[in-house]
Formats: structure tokens, C-alpha cells, sequence
């Protein structure tokens, strides 16, 4: 069971993206291994089409919007890949964390993520985010 984080995904879809080369690797050894169940939720798929949003051109952003919806729904229908809708408890449980993490700056999303993650017991997260270590998990993308 590996969760997918936002970080892998922009990195892999992203050639200029610092850590484009290493996800690409990451997620080409996940495809191999027809085993593993990947996850992601709701909130990363948000932040996904965010940063595509954000990162257009001011004068022209539609294509990079086209292009966020077309991965977007790639990912919601692809048969290896569970998203995941955040309960309520996942919720109360983010604001936990969120204020736990006071002397970390871990965004609200991935406190969501990590409750999602405990809740469902997935232990390693696709992800170049050293939040997920110090909460806790295993990340996957480290291990290059």
C-alpha cells in the first residue's frame, strides 16, 4: 500500500520540476509492481490541478488547465489508483496534527494526508516531502 503525494505527481508530470527524473524512476518501479495498491485523495488531486492553475500563463492558462483536467481524470479512472474522499473523523484528525505540527510549517493537506494514511494503514508514501518522515512513514521516493 503506497500513498501518493502531490510532490511525485508534479514531478512526474513536470520535466522542469527539481525532482522530475527521480519520481519518473519511483513511479516506473510502482508500475512494475503489479501488486502494489496505490492511493491518493481528494485534496491531492486538488493541489494537482492547483499547481498546473498557478504555474500558467496569465495571458494564456488554458491549456495548462486542459492539460490538469485530462490528468485529473486520468488518475480517477485508472484501475491501479484508489482516491480517496476524507471523512469527518479524517478531517478532525488533520486539525490535530495540523496544530500538533505547530514548529513544523506542514501544510493542512498533508496533515489530511497523514490521517487518511493512518486511518486506512498505508505505511509508505510516493513523495519527496521530509513532513511524511517526520510524521511517521515510510517514504518511498527516498529510497532512489
Amino acid at each position: 500500500m503506497i500513498y501518493l503525494d502531490t510532490d511525485a505527481m508534479i514531478g512526474a508530470y513536470v520535466e522542469a520540476d527539481q525532482y522530475h527524473a527521480r519520481a519518473q524512476r519511483a513511479f516506473e518501479r510502482l508500475l512494475r509492481d503489479k501488486r502494489a495498491r496505490l492511493y491518493t485523495s481528494d485534496v491531492v488531486l486538488w493541489e494537482l490541478a492547483n499547481y498546473f492553475f498557478y504555474n500558467a500563463p496569465a495571458k494564456n492558462p488554458a491549456p495548462a488547465i486542459h492539460f490538469a483536467v485530462d490528468r485529473l481524470r486520468h488518475l480517477r479512472t485508472w484501475p491501479r489508483l484508489e482516491v480517496v474522499t476524507p471523512t469527518a473523523q479524517d478531517h478532525l484528525a488533520a486539525l490535530e496534527d495540523f496544530q500538533n505540527f505547530g514548529d513544523h510549517p506542514i501544510s493542512l493537506a498533508d496533515c489530511l494526508s497523514f490521517a487518511i494514511m493512518r486511518r486506512l494503514g498505508i505505511p509508505r508514501v510516493l513523495s519527496f516531502d521530509h513532513h511524511f518522515r517526520v510524521a511517521g512513514f515510510d517514504i518511498v521516493a527516498a529510497q532512489d
